[in-house]
């Protein structure tokens, strides 16, 4: 019986009930083998706190910035309704186009929290609010992977997730997924680990994220990829031999919490004010975006790639992190150590961010979560089985540490002066408040004057675009009602495509104002809208009253706007100046300056465009659009060899930008230097052969030169017309004059 007994206790169970063999030692005399984790400093654990708290701190900095979002202040108004109503509403409020719609308001949580801040604290508390959401998301991401001596690699993983997810880190209902995805994470794993408790708050995490954020069908993702998990080692399945699992809980035990959770949860997704439609909204919503051929993904640029839309800051992290965490998961199971959520979660939140650059931030935040624990728990040997580079790599710990930190305090210094905001291609600064370059603050306030000059209440039918209806609707409602606003799911695709073509194509445009009426135009300044802008400048119907950076305000020639439309109606011929944005310098004004300056060269006034271009680029004289737009404006007042200068620096910081070429051919043209303006004109067609403006430049040069090549240039150009006479028809007139000149 004894030795029966003693044969008994050689064989061991892991932690999923499989039995494992142990292996005889070689070795006499074995030896454990000295913890030489990468990261273990003997002295000094004050290192890791420091490093710690410096992540958390970046975290909280980098989003202790001005409000940017878009949505912000919709959410804002409608926060304001529901505390003056107490319910949530039902039906769209704030467009004069599909009023009383069904609207399903997922977010109304967020916004009756945002709205009670700012009745408290202003925009202060608002903003607020996210810097500390953002500090805790870290803070549950690096707390249960933290370990004072053995931290380097959770703290470098946790800070490349910080950059990676930093464009995205703004004050709106997602950060609330953000924070409750951690949390989700975080309970489980405590749960896994033998705290039973852990799972009790799942339930009210879940009601509270249905009710505050649409991202909500995360927390099933996540608790059904965990489940899954603790189903692949049951010991009934035997796949615990092949692979280790590291949990103290049987999994069976995990397996039977963790369904119990998941049933008791399903029917708390209908406690939302929509009830059943509440709970199928983000469905429906996912459904209609990914849609073949759905014009949201073309159009709203946070559906787009993020290899287009980030910068190249951004990217770089980016793919750190899929190359560092694809990395982990394969030494892992090279090692025969699987974590099958960890794994399958990883799978679906890159499948999503490579699709849309709006889901590379979960993506991050989830990489942070998960893979930071599996740190901490595996050793050294594991992540770096070769010895080699195990000790060498040991032996840099003191200067990859210093290094760590050394960036840790520069992107700190950075958020605080906002240069960092610039490496994410962000315009927003750090600090509290709204700022007139972000929303059309200024114009709201020339639109209320201009009510206002009536004398009495006047109600609006706004046209606006996506970047500034948001705000009109915070700033005027109820008196004013826009065509369109960022709540998309409210409008529909139908909608969105008679918005796009009405803001794009004059034509659409004045199709749509016949059918409601139209009060006020308020549209960003930029070559997008170009056409609609120099169409309304050109409209005897509608008179300019605002032009700054963010907007361009047009207000109808109606009765009871004219008294308003006389006091601040714009005449460039009389003179002009911009409203200066508030508190706003450097970079950021130029770029003010410049967007100011483009429209008004748009609508055809170079002398008040070249005032203003000329104080952006006393602020920023390296700036490409500053010195194209400078010099376009002087070859426009025939100041020839002042443009030059301006043309040909643009020219060198982007040497294939066409319309710079082709003023710059035009200045040498103009200054004597026909040969080298031909030459200009021909590198351009030789690499674009369907370039009409020069095509007709190179035939005007030939043609004042008394050039033999005039006609047949001419000729050229007819013939590209006729190729698509869709897109040139516009030029068609101008070449058939010069052909019938030349003929004579």
């Amino acid at each position: 019986m004894a030795k029966r007994k003693a044969k008994k206790e050689t064989h061991k169970k892991d932690f999923s009930g499989s039995r494992v063999e142990p292996k005889p030692s070689l070795n006499k005399n074995p030896q454990p083998e000295p913890d030489r984790s990468g990261d273990q400093f003997r002295k000094g654990g004050w290192v890791g706190w420091a490093c710690l708290a410096g992540v958390i701190m970046a975290a909280f900095l980098g989003n202790f910035h001005t409000l940017t979002d878009t949505d912000i202040f919709w959410h804002l108004k409608t926060g304001q309704i529901i505390w003056q109503t107490h319910q949530v509403p039902h039906q769209d409020l704030f467009s004069f186009t599909v009023a009383g719609k069904e609207w399903i308001d997922a977010q109304w949580l967020f916004q009756a929290m945002i709205y009670a801040l700012y009745r408290v604290s202003g925009y202060a508390g608002m903003i607020l609010l996210g810097a500390v959401l953002t500090g805790l998301i870290w803070a549950l991401m690096l707390g249960p992977a933290f370990s004072p001596r053995k931290y380097f690699w959770v703290i470098l993983l946790a800070l490349v997730a910080l950059i990676t997810a930093s464009v995205r880190m703004k004050l709106r209902p997602e950060i609330f997924s953000y924070f409750f995805m951690t949390a989700e994470i975080l309970l489980i794993n405590r749960y896994q680990r033998g705290k039973k408790s852990a799972l009790y708050p799942l339930p009210l995490l879940l009601l509270l994220w249905v009710n505050s954020e649409g991202l909500w069908p995360i927390y099933f993702l996540i608790l059904g990829a965990f489940l899954l998990e603790e189903i692949f080692f049951l010991p009934q399945l035997k796949f615990g031999r092949y692979v280790q699992r590291g949990f103290p809980v049987p999994a069976k035990s995990a397996a039977v919490g963790l369904l119990i959770c998941l049933i008791l949860s399903l029917p708390l997704a209908l406690l939302n004010p929509n009830g059943f439609k509440g709970a199928l909204f983000p469905w429906t919503l996912l459904k209609e975006v990914s849609l073949p051929g759905n014009l949201t993904g073309n159009w709203i640029d946070e559906f787009r790639s993020p290899f287009a839309m980030l910068t190249r800051f951004s990217l770089t992290a980016y793919v750190i992190l899929i190359a560092g965490s694809a990395l982990v998961f394969g030494l892992l199971l090279f090692k025969r150590i699987f974590y099958p959520a960890a794994f399958l979660l990883e799978a679906a939140f890159l499948g999503l961010s490579l699709s849309a650059v709006r889901n590379v931030a979960p993506f991050a935040i989830l990489t942070g979560a998960l893979l930071g624990r599996i740190l901490k728990e595996s050793p050294y040997e594991t992540i770096f089985p070769w010895p080699k580079i195990r000790d060498r790599l040991f032996r840099l710990r003191p200067p990859a540490v210093g290094l760590v930190l050394a960036t840790m305090i520069l992107l700190s210094a950075d958020m605080v002066t906002s240069r960092y905001y610039a490496l994410i291609g962000q315009t927003y600064r750090f600090g509290i408040g709204a700022l007139e370059t972000d929303y059309p603050i200024r114009a709201a306030e020339t639109l209320k004057a201009v009510c206002a000059a009536s004398g009495e209440k006047v109600h609006l039918k706004i046209f606006a675009d996506l970047f500034n209806a948001g705000y009109l609707i915070w700033a005027g409602y109820p008196e004013w009602k826009v065509y369109f606003d960022p709540r998309l799911e409210v409008y529909g695709e139908e909608m969105l495509k008679t918005q796009v073509q009405a803001i794009t194509d004059w034509p659409s445009f004045k199709a749509e104002d016949r059918k409601y009426d139209f009060s006020a135009v308020v549209i960003v300044p930029g070559s997008t809208l170009k056409n609609l802008i120099v169409s309304l400048g050109r409209d005897p119907d509608w008179s300019l009253v605002h032009l700054d950076g963010m907007s361009v305000v047009f207000v109808k020639n109606q009765a009871a706007l004219e008294p308003g439309i006389r006091a601040y109606g714009i005449d460039f011929e009389k003179g002009f100046a911009s409203i200066p944005p508030r508190g706003l310098n450097g970079r950021w004004l130029a770029g003010e300056k410049l967007r100011v300056g483009a429209t008004i060269m748009y609508l055809g006034h170079p002398g008040p465009a070249l005032s203003e271009l000329e104080q952006g680029l006393s602020l920023a004289p390296e700036d490409f659009g500053l010195n194209y737009y400078t010099g376009l404006a002087l070859n426009s007042l025939q100041r020839y060899p002042e443009a030059l200068p301006h043309l040909e620096k643009a020219a060198r910081l982007e040497p294939e930008d066409i319309p710079n070429l082709n003023e710059q051919a035009w200045a040498y043209f103009s200054t004597g230097r026909t040969g080298e303006a031909i030459e200009i004109y021909r590198r351009i067609l030789a690499k674009h052969p369907r370039e009409i403006t020069t095509c007709m430049n190179l035939a005007l040069v030939y043609e004042l030169s008394k050039s033999e090549l005039a006609y047949p240039q001419w000729q050229t150009c007819g013939e590209l017309t006729k190729s698509d006479p869709y897109a040139y028809e516009q030029f068609y007139p101008e070449i058939e004059q010069a052909l019938s000149r030349l003929k004579r």
